[in-house]
């Protein structure tokens, strides 16, 4: 007999292996994805009003695999010229909705939100509202200054996914719902991975009767890219990801603090971390490597400031690269497949090194660096209040994608992937350290457990349920900061993917009722 904890995962996988499908059927029948699409967000909007945790948890399900902009299900046509709202905007207005009527509901009784009393009792009220002015001061500047309705539109688009931060707060001091999450996101990062394996399959082989579909597919949708490398390897990076990357530290430590290879407390947390270390190879980002590195530093760090890492290196130094080699090895399997016949071979070592080391020298890396340079100048113009959303940067680009429509080179945008330039030059340094406030603000009770995590060690007091508890903050506080790393050279701070991390990262952190 499955336990209880077996069975909801297993549900959990096979319904995100029932989403890939109806999105991949939706795709090619947009019909069916626009009636799915409804009956989809319907469902969240009621189940948001009577509980509002698994509303949020519904928000964040769909960004742990729904990668940039959220069409895997939409309405209209499923990509996104055609949609007239994805499925991440139709569960952001669902979920919004419902807490909007639930805070009108308590005004009219006289009562304060528990969302509101929460976020002033863990300092998040001021910094959140001071934020929102910040963005909204931004648009106004940016339109005032001449750059587009459109630019500042789509510009603001992704920090209006802000608003849902009472929501979040709200619904995630429910304790079921966040058991439910932990679920959610192991199921997510198991499809997850899993299709970007098939991904690597059907195109390392060949086999373009599937592959070209998949490929528009994948594309159209938002969900990632796929490129060739050597032979007939290809990347395949999924930005949803980020949330793999965020979760490994966590994975990693609850793994290593078990019996090495004896049941199920070790296979499961160890298991996901061989499957998330398959997304950081086969996506070939060096900003998730960079990120995963710092993100490295932090944990060591704060294994070693509260002496949780005590016991627990030579695990970690075995489980490592053991994790990498079984990590290698499966990538590796799926791309030796004998079936079809391949005519390719590639060096896994070359590959993931030369990836690693082309800082510059190739078209994307070369780009970033003469964004870089254009990016300086602009954010002097205006260094302190910036220069308002939709300023637009003009720099010569050498991605092929962009030349084959840009004879000249010259590329215009109001999208920076340096992400702190990005908020420098729009927001200007106040608006930066404001939002650094709220980051501090977020992460504050996590700092203050893992201060007490360190006098409890210290004082000799270690139950079994504190060092969890340990391992688990020290991995969420890792993981954020692996986020902010990556943050560098990719944005994610001014997206719903970094913002929806943040978000649940601080409702986590709250007390939770049954």
């Amino acid at each position: 007999m499955l336990n209880s904890r077996l069975k909801v995962f297993l549900t959990l996988v096979g319904g995100y292996v029932l989403l890939e499908l109806l999105s991949w059927i939706g795709y090619n029948t947009p019909v069916f994805s626009g009636a799915l699409f409804s009956a989809v967000v319907l469902a969240v909007a009621v189940l948001s009003w009577y509980r509002p945790g698994y509303g949020v948890v519904a928000v964040l399900g769909e960004l742990f695999v729904g990668s940039q902009g959220g069409y895997m299900l939409a309405l209209g046509p499923a990509n996104i010229d055609g949609a007239i709202l994805s499925l991440r905007m139709g569960l952001f207005l669902a979920v919004f909705g419902a807490w909007l009527a639930r805070s009108f509901v308590s005004l009219v009784r006289g009562q304060k939100p528990r969302w509101y009393l929460e976020m002033k009792a863990s300092r998040l009220w001021l910094p959140y509202l001071v934020l929102l002015a910040v963005f909204a001061f931004g648009a106004v500047r940016g339109w005032l200054m001449g750059h587009g309705f459109g630019n500042v539109f789509f510009d603001a688009n992704g920090y209006a996914f802000f608003a849902l931060f009472p929501a979040f707060i709200e619904g995630l001091s429910d304790l079921r719902a966040r058991r439910l999450l932990w679920y959610v996101l192991a199921a997510a990062v198991t499809v997850s991975v899993a299709k970007a394996l098939f991904v690597l399959y059907f195109f390392s082989h060949r086999i373009f009767e599937v592959a070209a579909n998949m490929y528009v597919w994948i594309r159209d949708t938002r969900v990632g890219e796929v490129t060739i490398m050597q032979a007939d390897f290809h990347r395949v990076f999924f930005q949803s990801h980020l949330f793999v990357l965020a979760g490994l530290f966590a994975a990693f430590m609850l793994a290593a603090r078990q019996r090495l290879f004896r049941g199920a407390a070790f296979w499961a947390p160890f298991g996901l971390f061989v499957w998330g270390v398959v997304a950081m190879l086969l996506g070939l980002s060096r900003s998730y490597w960079f990120g995963g590195f710092v993100g490295c530093l932090a944990m060591v760090g704060l294994l070693l400031w509260t002496r949780y890492g005590h016991g627990l290196w030579k695990r970690m130094i075995v489980l490592a690269p053991l994790g990498l080699v079984f990590a290698v090895a499966i990538i590796a399997a799926v791309y030796a497949f004998p079936y079809p016949a391949k005519t390719g071979d590639v060096s896994f070592a070359s590959l993931m090194g030369g990836r690693a080391l082309s800082v510059a020298g190739e078209a994307a890396a070369n780009s970033r660096w003469v964004l870089l340079d254009a990016l300086w100048p602009v954010g002097f113009e205006h260094p302190f209040f910036g220069s308002g959303l939709g300023k637009t940067v003009t720099y010569t680009t050498s991605d092929p994608r962009l030349l084959a429509d840009i004879p000249d080179a010259q590329y215009t945008t109001f999208a920076f992937e340096w992400g702190y330039h990005d908020l420098w030059i729009k927001f200007g340094l106040l608006g930066l350290a404001i939002y650094a406030w709220l980051i501090a603000a977020i992460l504050r009770p996590y700092a203050l457990a893992v201060s007490e995590h360190r006098k409890l060690k210290t004082a000799g007091i270690t139950p079994a349920d504190d060092q969890t508890n340990a391992y688990i903050v020290i991995g969420i506080l890792a993981g954020v900061i692996a986020m902010l790393a990556t943050n560098i050279f990719s944005p994610y701070l001014n997206h719903p993917l970094g913002i929806g991390l943040l978000m649940a990262v601080a409702g986590l952190a709250l007390p939770a009722e049954k």
